[in-house]
């Protein structure tokens, strides 16, 4: 076990840095992750947990880790534990926002040898160096060891943070090369709303100066320290000169916060030239004057600036000296001013999909490029937060008061400490259940829109609106699953099993979909380095073409949910020779990558997809055309339209339908829009209204050919509305 003594020999070897699955999106690299390891000299290496090898942690002489979000906080705990396994001399460093704000308490229950807390920028080098050289590091500023807390902890020094490098990516191959192809797929098809998925990212500042209840900033004091750290204007245009020369990238994401107004003002050199660059300008949440936003939108190509909803964060604004109804005010003259420029695009974002008037004001007008966005993502349960409740009765040590962090006595220092641990465990407890939860996602790719709609978390406790789920079985699991995860309790949150189910071929070719009685036994979930790792082994029967492994749901109150029970859901098939009697299916799944083998004699088939966005590529793998509990059919209508691309692009198009009158005897509003989808209401006349889903290439629950849009509803499409729609969108689309 780590340290070692400073007599044994230096150790040689590569920076390994890791970053866990089992994030929100696994795919999400921090940015001041990217910027720590670029302050590291020599050889180093960067993988996401899910190609992981054994070889990269032989080569390795020091892996580090972030604990971003705390969905991840098991997985880790499970990579660390593994690490141990195959590399006991192996020092493991952590560090990120969650992993600062529980520092204590990870200490002592995880397997690591070292903790950075909060700011890296001056620990992060010579902690580095030191095991790199075999050497027991000194007591160094935010750095927690088995020994104990760090000897200080202070705010990153301007000078340091001005020299952060966000853009070299070289370091980590799959994620550069993730990063390169989407700018070039912006190049080619700018995706106006989805910019900041991708790297490179410049933030502006770092640390708030105000507790808003629902942000992390709120506890900020306990990870970064007191006060903001500004970017200079020196520091800001060599970060943007770099991008442009890059030969690859076409845009860059500018992290603002709460930016005021005069600060971005001293950046009018910097945006004195318009730059062969588009930006993606988030988070304000002061306002900017007329001439604030000419100054911003001369220094870009193209723009997509996104302010977020006034009543989220009134303490900003209250320092600024607007009120939430002026503030509202402004953010509509800024569309009103702004709607349909080609080369500025506008978000207004809320932190939930509660009903608001804000978002009825907005509704009512006719848009062209300004879009209303609404994150789930911001209403996740957080680490000491407003957005952290108990359920009714159930008494809890978890809450950790705002109080001033000056003057605590050691008793009240010792029961935050205590509060701490009992939020840590709590959120494992949740995130073991959420590991098994994306392989769940993983395996039955139809459930994708399902989940991805359930309401997590909201502000005020009320339910938000979710999908209309049809299927009453899997409507009473939803409404489980998502209330005891709104309270953040895991006691009756759902367990997933995973079941192992043979399969014949109908005579038409297709598949015969999976019945109850042809259930093999449930597969064997366990945990690994590179994701949930998947086996079973057992007996089949003669006749069984194939194998798939589906998920069975229990919150443990009664309403469990087998997918089973739906028709028409999309299999992935491991296909199996008719002869065999006895199969084994081994594998890992994970966000970003699932591979299984089956494996019956001397037949091995191997399947392997990228569960996010990949559709089934067995041959056995059905159309769905699922029928509604109500007896209605679904519809699944193609619509050629090879030059479809992206929600935004249907987004446009059915909103100017919408305001033409396009669409006689129809009213289109959009109700909901995700990164891969989106889903309209279309109302007629009598008030009755169909929901449509538009998803675009690769997605889930239909399969994409390349050449056809599809449509999907629940409860069948009338045909006047399918009439109109299709050549409508077409027509359209043709005129660009």
């Amino acid at each position: 076990m780590f340290p070692i003594s400073e007599d044994e020999p230096p150790m040689t070897g590569t920076v390994l840095f890791v970053h866990p699955y089992g994030h929100v999106f696994d795919d999400f690299v921090p940015m001041g992750a990217v910027a720590l390891m670029n302050r590291i000299p020599g050889p180093k290496n960067g993988r996401y947990a899910w190609e992981l090898t054994e070889a990269d942690l032989h080569e390795a002489s020091v892996l580090a880790m972030d604990l971003h979000w705390y969905f991840s906080i098991e997985p880790v705990c499970w990579i660390a534990r593994a690490v141990r396994q195959i590399r006991p001399d192996l020092p493991i460093v952590l560090g990120g926002i969650s992993a600062s704000f529980y520092a204590r308490h990870l200490m002592e229950v995880f397997e690591i040898d070292y903790l950075v807390q909060g700011d890296g920028e001056a620990a992060f080098p010579p902690l580095v160096d030191a095991l790199r050289e075999g050497r027991v590091p000194p007591p160094l500023p935010h750095v927690w060891t088995r020994s104990g807390p760090p000897p200080t902890r202070k705010t990153v020094p301007p000078p340091l943070y001005n020299s952060n490098d966000y853009l070299t990516l070289d370091w980590f191959p799959t994620l550069e090369a993730t990063t390169r192809r989407a700018h070039r797929s912006h190049a080619e098809s700018p995706f106006w709303g989805q910019m900041d998925n991708f790297h490179p990212y410049i933030p502006l500042n770092r640390g708030c100066r105000f507790p808003c209840g629902g942000c992390f900033g709120s506890y900020q004091p306990d990870v970064f320290g007191f006060g903001q750290v500004d970017r200079n204007a020196e520091s800001f245009a060599q970060l943007l000169d770099r991008a442009e020369a890059d030969p690859d990238f076409r845009f860059v994401n500018l992290t603002a916060g709460t930016e005021d107004m005069a600060r971005v003002r001293a950046y009018r050199d910097v945006f004195s030239r318009k730059r062969a660059l588009s930006a993606y300008v988030m988070h304000f949440c002061a306002l900017p004057t007329d001439d604030d936003l000419a100054l911003i939108l001369d220094g870009f190509e193209k723009v997509c600036i996104d302010f977020t909803n006034p009543s989220d964060v009134p303490l900003p604004l209250r320092g600024s000296g607007m009120s939430i109804e002026d503030a509202e005010q402004r953010i509509v003259d800024i569309a009103l001013l702004l709607d349909g420029r080609p080369e500025v695009r506008v978000g207004i974002s809320f932190m939930d999909t509660q009903p608001h008037p804000f978002k009825d004001r907005l509704r009512g007008v006719g848009w062209e490029t300004v879009s209303l966005k609404e994150n789930s993502e911001w209403t996740l349960p957080r680490p000491s937060t407003d957005l952290l409740e108990a359920p009714e009765g159930v008494a809890t040590d978890w809450a950790i008061p705002r109080t001033e962090r000056i003057g605590l006595s050691s008793e009240d220092l010792a029961r935050r400490e205590r509060s701490k641990a009992a939020q840590a465990e709590q959120f494992r407890a949740v995130s073991r259940r959420h590991a098994r939860y994306l392989v769940a996602r993983a395996l039955v790719p139809s459930l994708h829109p399902v989940f991805e709609e359930a309401p997590m978390q909201h502000v005020d406790g009320k339910p938000r609106e979710v999908l209309v789920v049809h299927h009453a079985p899997l409507r009473a699991f939803m409404d489980v699953f998502t209330e005891q995860f709104r309270h953040w309790f895991v006691r009756g949150l759902a367990e997933v099993v995973v079941v192992v189910s043979g399969i014949t071929q109908a005579a038409d070719g297709r598949t015969a979909l999976p019945t109850p009685g042809r259930d093999l036994g449930a597969a064997r979930v366990t945990p690994s380095i590179n994701g949930m790792r998947l086996h079973w082994s057992g007996p089949v029967e003669a006749g069984t073409r194939g194998l798939v492994l589906r998920t069975v749901m229990d919150p443990g109150d009664g309403s469990r949910f087998d997918p089973g029970e739906l028709e028409g859901l999309v299999w992935r098939v491991l296909p199996l020779p008719a002869v065999a009697s006895h199969a084994t299916v081994e594998g890992v799944v994970s966000q970003q990558l699932a591979r299984l083998t089956v494996t019956a004699g001397d037949h091995i088939h191997t399947l392997e997809w990228r569960p996010l966005t990949d559709h089934p590529s067995s041959p056995f793998s059905p159309i769905p055309r699922a029928t509604d509990a109500e007896g209605g059919p679904s519809d699944l209508i193609d619509a050629p339209w090879p030059d479809m691309r992206w929600p935004s692009r249907i987004s446009r198009l059915l909103d100017a339908a919408s305001r033409r009158g396009m669409l006689p005897g129809w009213r289109a509003r959009q109700r909901r829009r995700s990164k891969r989808w989106v889903r309209y209401a279309f109302t007629d006349p009598r008030g009755e209204t169909t929901d449509v889903y538009f998803i675009p290439p690769g997605e889930q629950p239909c399969v994409w050919d390349g050449q056809h849009l599809r449509m999907v509803t629940r409860g069948g499409m009338p045909q006047d509305l399918k009439d109109k729609l299709i050549p409508l969108l077409r027509r359209l689309d043709e005129r660009g």
